[in-house]
Parts: C-alpha cells; sequence; structure tokens
C-alpha cells in the first residue's frame, strides 16, 4: 500500500501508474510512480489537455516538430481565414507530413440568384482544385437550375474550354 500524493488516500500498489511531470506530448520524459490512476485521469483531463491543446503549445510544437500521440504536429494557424484585401476570399493554412505551412484557397462560388441572361461569374480554386472545376461547375448549375451546356468556362488567360 503507498498514499497518493494528490488525493492522499492508501491504495494498493496495481491502482498507480506512471505520471509525466511534463506532458509526454511536449516531450517529457521525467516520470513518477506516486499518483493513483483516478488522479493521474483528472490530472489528463483538466491540466494537461488544457496546456497541450493551448495555442502557445500548439505553436511551440509547432516550430519545434514535436508530433503528439497520433503522430500529427498540431496545427496553431487551424481554422478558416479571410484574407485582408478580399474578405470574402476565405483561406486554410495546413499543414503537410513533414510540418510545413501551405496556404489553401477554398472555393469562392458566387451566389447567383436571380440568374440573368448572358451573366458572367467568377469561381476561385486553389491550384490543387484545379482537376475539380467541372465538378464545382456542375454544382454550380445544378443549385441555380442552370442548363450546363449554357455554362462555358474560360481560365484565366484563355479561350472558352
Amino acid at each position: 500500500m503507498k498514499e497518493c500524493i494528490i488525493c492522499r488516500e492508501e491504495k494498493s500498489d496495481n491502482e498507480f501508474n506512471d505520471e509525466h511531470v511534463i506532458q509526454d506530448s511536449i516531450q517529457g520524459y521525467y516520470h513518477f510512480y506516486s499518483v493513483c490512476k483516478n488522479c493521474n485521469s483528472k490530472l489528463g483531463t483538466a491540466v494537461d489537455s488544457t496546456v497541450t491543446n493551448h495555442k502557445f503549445s500548439k505553436f511551440q510544437r509547432f516550430l519545434l516538430n514535436i508530433k503528439g500521440k497520433k503522430g500529427k504536429i498540431p496545427n496553431p494557424f487551424e481554422g478558416t481565414h479571410v484574407l485582408k484585401d478580399d474578405p470574402n476570399q476565405k483561406i486554410q493554412l495546413r499543414v503537410d507530413k513533414e510540418g510545413k505551412l501551405n496556404p489553401y484557397i477554398l472555393p469562392t462560388i458566387p451566389d447567383l440568384k436571380p440568374v440573368s441572361f448572358g451573366e458572367r461569374f467568377t469561381i476561385i480554386v486553389d491550384k490543387s482544385d484545379e482537376n475539380k472545376i467541372d465538378t464545382i461547375i456542375d454544382k454550380i448549375a445544378k443549385r441555380n437550375d442552370i442548363p450546363r451546356e449554357n455554362i462555358k468556362v474560360f481560365k484565366q488567360g484563355s479561350s472558352p474550354i
């Protein structure tokens, strides 16, 4: 029997486990075995996850390429953002497998209600989504009740496709 240093209860040895003084997810290596499993679990939920998921910790882990338990480097810039000069253009900053940031432009699809004859519209897609343009246009046509053959596609600086 030993006493847990958190709850101060006497418990059998099999009710204790490995407690990281500094979390494993931020490369902590100092361990001790005097916290019971119940208190360790509560600390993990209340303290460890709060510290690990804090923006500052995510940013430092990103800078130092410290992977979490799932083997991924955290993205301190996660979420959807807008461009300063064009608040309608949404972007994301994504982390690749090497831990590098890659900007990703979310497709910009206009609201075409009501549609007038001969109206032009522009869609903007990320370079990685160029192969999805036809699918996006099909969705625009369907959503707006426009026959697909009535939509002409021009790539920037080119003739109709």
